[in-house]
């Protein structure tokens, strides 16, 4: 069974939240210090299961139609935004 593939918005999430996320899941990083630009968000949101964001992400519903997923397994995601 392969990992549910999450994005992280921002580098600065800390470390031991984004390990215990590689543990269970393949994570890739916005590696900007800044909300993350809406063209990085819909290019790198394709593909993913599930999103950790903060509020300044500009999250809608073009966002989430197109990571393409109909939903991840919510007991994997606690304080994430899983589609």
């Amino acid at each position: 069974m392969s990992k549910p593939k999450v994005l992280v918005t921002r580098p600065d999430v800390p470390v031991e939240g984004v390990n215990l996320l590689k543990e269970k899941c393949e994570v890739e990083i916005y590696d900007q210090e800044k909300p993350i630009e809406r063209d990085a968000l819909l290019k790198m949101i394709k593909g993913k299961d599930a999103l950790l964001c903060l509020l300044t992400d500009p999250i809608d519903k073009e966002v989430i139609e197109t990571a393409g997923k109909e939903k991840a397994p919510p007991s994997l995601f606690f304080s994430l935004f899983p589609f």
